[in-house]
């Protein structure tokens, strides 16, 4: 994004004397274009505004990124506490009964 622009010029004269250069103080020629204030202000903000949004884009695609990394440890939890249910029996009690009948015969 272009914030601002300016082109300026300056044309020096020399003089020269034999082997002797002269720099004139004054310059013959000077130019300075540049984008107008509004233009400038309303490009400055634009940027300003891209930039919150990337900023707020930042933001988002980080806490998607933890939101994700949780999710996954949650899931892995889940997971071993499943199998950990899986492999652990359930104690059934032991049941007392009366014979049916006598082993010894009397």
């Amino acid at each position: 994004r272009v914030v601002d622009l300016s082109w300026s010029e300056s044309v020096s004269v020399t003089a020269r004397s034999g082997d002797r250069v002269f720099l004139l103080t004054a310059p013959a020629a000077q130019a300075k274009i540049g984008l107008p204030t509004a233009a400038v202000n309303e490009a400055a903000a634009a940027a300003r505004h891209a930039h919150g949004q990337l900023d707020r884009r930042f933001v988002l695609d980080t806490l998607a990124g933890w939101c994700a990394a949780l999710a996954a440890v949650a899931l892995l939890a889940a997971l071993g506490f499943g199998l950990a249910a899986r492999r652990r029996r359930a104690a059934t009690p032991a049941s007392v009964t009366t014979p049916a009948g006598s082993l010894v015969r009397s």
